[in-house]
């Protein structure tokens, strides 16, 4: 593995689903794993205890408005906000910026599977800073999923592997994400390139070639409607199917407890792996924005995990 140190690790939560599990009208993600703490949140602490320098959260469009008020623009690194030895601690905390994506609309409900909401976010992610500088670019993605419940301090623990490797993935009882378990993981951009490629690749689309009408345009014929449009079942191991174990570092996860079913979720509870109620406030949203060239002060709701940290 390389010893280059990539200073443009993104994070990456996805959200956007064709159903939702739990029959809400919201995200399924808004679910609490804590009594202060919900699985959306969760994802992107675990993104940024892991040094990301920023964090893109691909959703439904529909659900912009209420996850920029829920969750917030920004985040605080969990590392750099408890440097109290500092001289001033206020001027060394770092605050990671959230952004929010969502699928274009020639994707919907042709390719758009949950898988999909990573490629889409680091494509989005990669064009914009590309717009900005090429020293911008994304090196690398950590994928954190809100439909599953892992220990979301632990990357800060580390962080010096994380930077200083390619592919790294977390490893629950031998499972990782190429076994279609919801646990997080980092590729490069090429690997995001590549599963783009995949994807267009082994999906099909609404035609295909009779080869008893010959070739050309005369040839295409409509598919049964149970064949169409592939890409929007894929798995997350088909999509990243070129990808093998032994191309990654790995870490051991502490815990890890899928959430993407009532049953599961009911295990998550009963066990033993709660988070302790936090009294930082590690979410804000923006400030004071101008809108039609007057100063509005938007409120902030209080974010923060109200009780002190047993």
């Amino acid at each position: 593995m390389s010893n280059i140190d990539h200073r443009h690790l993104v994070g990456i939560v996805p959200l956007a689903k064709p159903y939702s599990i739990y029959n809400n009208i919201w995200d399924d993600g808004f679910i609490n794993i804590s009594e202060t703490v919900n699985a959306i949140q969760g994802a992107i602490l675990e993104c940024a205890s892991a040094g990301c320098s920023s964090i893109w959260v691909n959703a439904d469009y529909e659900q912009i408005p209420l996850l920029k008020k829920r969750i917030g623009s920004w985040v605080e690194d969990p590392v750099y906000y408890r440097r109290t030895f500092e001289k001033k601690p206020s001027l060394t905390k770092k605050k990671i910026p959230i952004y929010y994506s969502w699928n274009h609309q020639k994707d919907i409900g042709r390719r758009d599977s949950y898988g999909w909401g990573i490629i889409n976010a680091g494509f989005v992610a990669t064009k914009i800073a590309q717009n900005i500088s090429k020293h911008l670019i994304p090196d690398r993605f950590y994928v954190s999923f809100p439909v599953s419940v892992t220990n979301f301090w632990q990357p800060q623990h580390h962080r010096k592997q994380i930077h200083r490797g390619d592919r790294i993935c977390f490893v629950h009882e031998g499972k990782t994400f190429l076994d279609d378990e919801f646990i997080s993981f980092i590729i490069t951009q090429e690997d995001l390139r590549e599963a783009n490629r995949n994807v267009k690749d082994k999906g099909t689309g609404f035609k295909m070639v009779d080869p008893e009408l010959g070739k050309g345009l005369d040839a295409l014929v409509k598919r049964p409607p149970e064949e169409r449009w592939s890409a929007r079942k894929f798995k997350i191991s088909e999509i990243f199917s070129f990808l093998k174990l032994k191309d990654f570092d790995t870490i051991e996860g502490d815990f890890y407890h899928r959430i993407d079913t009532w049953e599961g979720y009911k295990s998550f509870m009963k066990s033993d792996n709660h988070f302790r109620k936090l009294n930082t406030k590690y979410f804000y949203n923006r400030g004071k924005h101008k809108i039609n060239g007057h100063e509005e002060t938007e409120q902030r709701p209080d974010y923060s995990f109200s009780k002190e940290d047993e």
